[in-house]
């Protein structure tokens, strides 16, 4: 961070928001206003004072916007760090204990190392150079069910499933349900093609 010249992060990740809510820090706020400033003479601010006269709409795209950052505030203020810290360190052991199960399961491997949320896997237990076809299939197969949601992963050119964990409601039992998921669909897909 120390390098970038602005950073974005989506707070409907682990700041648990509604998808249009987001963060972004610029390290050079005149950037910004270089960028997105316009100066008709209808949208100049006529005040001094840095809080009243602080115009959103010259550090981004949108001219007028709803007050999106409220949601995040009141979240904040409502439920405390605390919370959010407890929420995110649980669904970091949830990462965890997914890659166990997967490591556990003999026709599943995973792709990366899970340093944060996201878990990179595929079913293995198939035809070497069918592989990631299969995967697509299988994907294709366990969001159709509409159990569990996955998306992809290419890792090294080689085709996965993707289960990142944000969601704050999330339990063990969703944990599970993804390997059981995967392994059903595994065996749908399977099915259909021999």
């Amino acid at each position: 961070m120390s390098e970038a010249d602005s950073v974005s992060l989506d707070a409907h990740k682990w700041l648990y928001q509604p998808l249009d809510c987001s963060v972004l820090l610029y390290r050079d706020a005149d950037a910004a206003r270089r960028t997105f400033a316009y100066s008709a003479e209808y949208v100049k601010t006529t005040t001094d004072d840095p809080i009243e006269g602080f115009a959103f709409f010259d550090q981004t795209i949108e001219l007028s916007r709803r007050f999106r950052a409220l949601k995040l505030w009141l979240s904040i203020r409502y439920h405390g760090l605390a919370a959010f810290r407890a929420a995110i360190a649980e669904n970091l052991a949830q990462a965890n204990s997914l890659a166990e199960l997967i490591e556990e399961t003999s026709s599943l491997e995973l792709l990366a190392p899970v340093e944060l949320s996201a878990v990179c896997f595929r079913w293995s237990d198939g035809d070497g150079d069918m592989l990631n076809e299969l995967n697509d299939a299988v994907l294709r197969s366990v969001n159709q069910a509409g159990r569990v949601w996955l998306s992809n992963a290419s890792v090294r050119g080689t085709a996965g499933l993707r289960a990142c964990i944000t969601n704050h409601r999330t339990t063990e039992q969703d944990v599970r349900r993804v390997v059981d998921e995967v392994l059903s669909a595994a065996s749908r897909v399977t099915a259909r093609t021999l």
